[in-house]
């Protein structure tokens, strides 16, 4: 609420630094400190978990064989994509690659003016969260035997059945009850022990089957994906403040509404605590 849309996209707009790569750059590099995030207008990427280091002729043809090799599970980015977000989210180092599979354009902002923009508008951080936990969720469940067959189209509608949630120890004396509406939980950020077999999961991981009851030992992201057989209304939960939504200034068309506006943000029931606007250390 009281969130003037049309400043926030004036804000994004005046921090964004246009750039342009070409086919085989590598966008992102795995261990390198974040120094911000990409948003592709045009052309397409892909995460990689490994990358040979060399020239970038090198770099194109291990891309192409990493490619041919893991195409099923691997993210593809295109126009309207955001890069680098977890990494900013979280304060980590960069856990991937991104490589361009094509000439690229894109806007960048610096870690530091990202963070000040997640601090003056709190939907984009909300935002950021949604898009980082759909991704994460996807990539992990996809190394699980139950959906090792799965595509990841499949698996990526079956993660946006879902619901973020933002909870924190003392919600409900730190206790997340599983019943048979929930197909999976995925821990995205924070720690939590899983009963009845007092199993610690770290996040990012996927909770194991079986449990019941959860404890949250910090504060957490979770992403609740539900059964398909329950008709819910996820519109409840995962939608944006009306002020928000009757701005003009949040379409498709625009590059900062993927940022500041989507059907996906979260609406945290009121049962649950806001988690931290800023997490300045991990769990």
């Amino acid at each position: 609420s009281g969130i003037n849309a049309e400043y926030g996209v004036q804000d994004v707009a005046k921090y964004s630094i246009h750039q342009m790569h070409t086919k085989g750059d590598t966008l992102l590099s795995r261990g390198e400190i974040a120094g911000g995030v990409y948003l592709i207008i045009s052309g397409k990427a892909r995460v990689v978990s490994s990358l040979k280091q060399g020239t970038k002729a090198d770099v194109a043809r291990t891309f192409s064989v990493h490619l041919a090799c893991h195409h099923r599970h691997n993210d593809f980015l295109g126009s309207g994509s955001i890069v680098g977000e977890q990494s900013i989210l979280v304060n980590r180092k960069r856990g991937s690659y991104v490589v361009c599979e094509s000439d690229l354009q894109c806007y960048f902002i610096s870690a530091e003016n990202m963070h000040g923009l997640m601090l003056k508008y709190p939907i984009i951080e909300e935002n950021l969260w949604r898009i980082c936990s759909l991704r994460i969720a996807t990539s992990l469940l996809s190394k699980t035997e139950a959906y090792k067959t799965s595509t990841f189209e499949d698996l990526s509608e079956m993660c946006e059945r879902s619901i973020l949630s933002t909870l924190v120890p003392e919600t409900n004396n730190g206790v997340f009850e599983v019943d048979s509406m929930i197909s999976e939980i995925v821990v995205v950020y924070g720690e939590v022990r899983c009963f009845p077999t007092n199993t610690q999961v770290i996040g990012p991981k996927v909770v194991p089957h079986g449990s019941t009851k959860i404890h949250l030992v910090t504060p957490c992201k979770m992403l609740v994906i539900l059964n398909k057989e329950y008709q819910i209304d996820l519109d409840e939960f995962n939608k944006i403040p009306r002020d928000v939504a009757k701005s003009e200034v949040f379409s498709s068309n625009s590059y900062s509404g993927s940022l500041l506006a989507q059907s996906e943000v979260e609406m945290v029931r009121k049962s649950e605590a806001k988690l931290f606007t800023t997490i300045n250390q991990d769990p």
